[in-house]
This record gives structure tokens, C-alpha cells and sequence, in this order.
């Protein structure tokens, strides 16, 4: 009894020491911010959560962090409601220091023309005028463009051929205080989309008591899909999981990530 007493003792302390559940790859040469993961060091960790693939690198100056977003219901809240890269130096999940980039579309919110398109994966210039909200730098909120904000942080968005979401951040560690340990959480953050009533998009269908006959109108019979064949539903409806996505944030954190030593 003793002995397992000592045993939740030591382990304890060691949950509460700050472990690191995340190593950062070492970046030999700084990394160029373009949207692209051709420079990134091959041994790299890159780990999933919640349909976002992230990794984390650094060099003896640069904090690097990149994001690799497939899920379209997730890219359309990034472009329209927002994403804020939230680090905790103390490695405790605080929003400690954000940046707010891209910035939210006021209002977040989403036509029934642009639901009836989602079929159609979000496209963007990447060559665009990027603003940045930085939270808790020098204890102001202040908005900057991202190209000369007086932090030296870099951010970068690209797509690939398929329309997936490239997202390369850069934060100079002369811009944050940085424990002794070398230990810090990342966290991510997106905004939601207000949706317009779509109790008859979910489903892709007509309303029912519509014009009956031999037709395929909706006075029985199999189901009609607006714009589409009896008996299908319509791909160009999203689906109730996507919808639901859309309305909720996505965000998680990335604890306790051991920054690299050369």
C-alpha cells in the first residue's frame, strides 16, 4: 500500500512538472513564409486534431508554426469568422498572446445562395492584404497588416491543387518571454457562421402538400431533389454535419510542446 501511495506521488509530480507531450523539430536554416512546406524540416511531427493537420518547428530565433486544412466547413469559418493562434509561454492552455489573422468578416454569416454553393471549395488569392489583431503584445490590442507589423510575425496562406489550406505562421521569440523550461502551448481558435433558417436545405427536398401527379411532383411517392432527379438528393446541399461544423468554433490546443535545442 506504501509503494502504490509512492507511485501516484511521483506521479503526480511528474504530470505537474510540464512534460512535454510535443517536440518541435530543429530548423537549421530560418524558413521562408509562403504557404508552402517544401522548406520544412522532413522529420518533422506533424499530428491531427479535429480535421487539422499541424506542425510545430523552430530555429534559435523563430517560433514556426504550419496547418494543413482539408475540411471545407473549417476553411470557410477561417475566411469569413476568423482564426486566432493563441501561445501560453507558461505552457498552462492560457490566452496568454494572440494573433488574430485573418480577421473576421463582420457579419460572419452565410446567404442561402452561398449554401446552395458549397459544393464549390473556398478559393482566395494568396497574395492578399492580410490584417492582424495582436492581443496582448506590448498590453495593447492592435491591428496591423501583416507585412509591417512591428512584431516581425509572418503569415502566409496557400492552397494546393486539390484546395486544401496551407497556413505557415512565424513569431520571433524577441516578441514573446519565453519560460526557462523552453515550454509552450499553441492554441487555435475559429469563429463561427451565422446560418439562415434551413429546415428545407438539410434535406435537399421540397416542402411538402406541393402540386401533386404523374409527374414526380410531391403528392407522394419518392422524394424530389430541388434542381434534381426523383428519388436523389441534391450534392450541392451541404449536409447537416457540415452545417452544424459551420455554427461551432473549431479550436484545440497543442500542450506542452518542448521547443528544440540546436
Amino acid at each position: 500500500m506504501k509503494l502504490k501511495i509512492q507511485y501516484i506521488i511521483i506521479l503526480i509530480g511528474l504530470i505537474g512538472s510540464g512534460c512535454s507531450s510535443y517536440e518541435s523539430a530543429y530548423q537549421s536554416t530560418p524558413l521562408t513564409i509562403d504557404g508552402s512546406s517544401s522548406d520544412w524540416k522532413a522529420t518533422l511531427d506533424t499530428k491531427k486534431s479535429q480535421d487539422i493537420s499541424y506542425g510545430v518547428s523552430n530555429d534559435s530565433e523563430n517560433l514556426y508554426l504550419r496547418l494543413h486544412i482539408i475540411d471545407q466547413a473549417i476553411q470557410m469559418k477561417i475566411l469569413t469568422a476568423g482564426l486566432t493562434i493563441w501561445i501560453d509561454t507558461t505552457a498552462k492552455s492560457k490566452k496568454e498572446l494572440g494573433i488574430n489573422c485573418p480577421l473576421q468578416k463582420a457579419p460572419p454569416k452565410m446567404d442561402k445562395n452561398s449554401m446552395v454553393s458549397m459544393q464549390d471549395k473556398p478559393k482566395w488569392n494568396k497574395n492578399q492584404l492580410l490584417e492582424a489583431e495582436f492581443i496582448g503584445f506590448e498590453e495593447a490590442d492592435q491591428v496591423y497588416f501583416i507585412s509591417n507589423n512591428p512584431f516581425g510575425v509572418e503569415i502566409s496562406m496557400d492552397q494546393d491543387e486539390f484546395r486544401a489550406m496551407y497556413y505557415e505562421l512565424k513569431v520571433p521569440f524577441s516578441s514573446i518571454n519565453l519560460n526557462t523550461d523552453n515550454i509552450i502551448s499553441i492554441g487555435l481558435e475559429t469563429g463561427s457562421i451565422d446560418l439562415p433558417g434551413t429546415e428545407n436545405m438539410q434535406t435537399g427536398m421540397r416542402p411538402s402538400g406541393g402540386m401533386g401527379g404523374k409527374s414526380g411532383g410531391m403528392g407522394g411517392g419518392r422524394p424530389v431533389a430541388m434542381g434534381g432527379k426523383p428519388g436523389k438528393m441534391n450534392s450541392q446541399r451541404p449536409n447537416m454535419e457540415t452545417m452544424d461544423n459551420l455554427k461551432t468554433p473549431t479550436k484545440f490546443w497543442i500542450k506542452n510542446i518542448q521547443l528544440a535545442n540546436n
